[in-house]
């Protein structure tokens, strides 16, 4: 394992165990919420449960990847930011159907901070495989991990109906 990535180990180990506590817990949230998600407002709370569980998703594969020795993670961190923008891309064609209201505009808001996220996670990954400043990028890989967490977090937040 490269030893700046060794570095990690330990952050890559909880962001796995936090994302995948997480990604349980919005299995749970969905269950009990069934009835909003197939109300008629239904594909606001569908997208809003599949971008949590994208940012978790996120999170899991790039800290899972990460542990394993000889991980190209800037290969990782990029696939895993392109699958995102995908994504995202499919969200925005499904809100096409939803009915004009701020919460719309909230939830293309919160898509296009999350576009952000997975655009500088392409960006870091590139670097991170033409090995410049490589510390810094592993770092500012780990905060888009944060990032990505706080962003799956908000979502699910409202996902439960509770004020943004």
């Amino acid at each position: 394992m490269n030893a700046q990535i060794a570095e990690y180990h330990d952050f890559f180990l909880a962001g796995a165990g936090v994302a995948g506590a997480l990604i349980g817990l919005l299995f749970v949230a969905l269950s009990v919420s069934q009835e909003r998600i197939k109300s008629r407002d239904g594909v606001l709370h569908r997208v809003r449960a599949a971008a949590a569980l994208t940012a978790f998703t996120n999170i899991v594969v790039i800290c899972l990847l990460g542990l394993i020795p000889g991980q190209d993670l800037g290969a990782v961190s990029a696939a895993v930011g392109s699958a995102g923008i995908f994504f995202l891309v499919g969200a925005g064609l499904s809100l096409r159907r939803a009915r004009w209201s701020w919460a719309l505009v909230r939830d293309l808001g919160f898509l296009l901070a999350l576009a952000a996220v997975f655009t500088l996670q392409i960006v870091t990954g590139y670097h991170l495989d033409n090995g410049s400043h490589r510390a810094e990028n592993l770092q500012r890989t780990g905060t888009l991990v944060v990032i990505c967490g706080l962003l799956g977090i908000a979502r699910v937040w409202e996902l439960m109906g509770a004020p943004p």
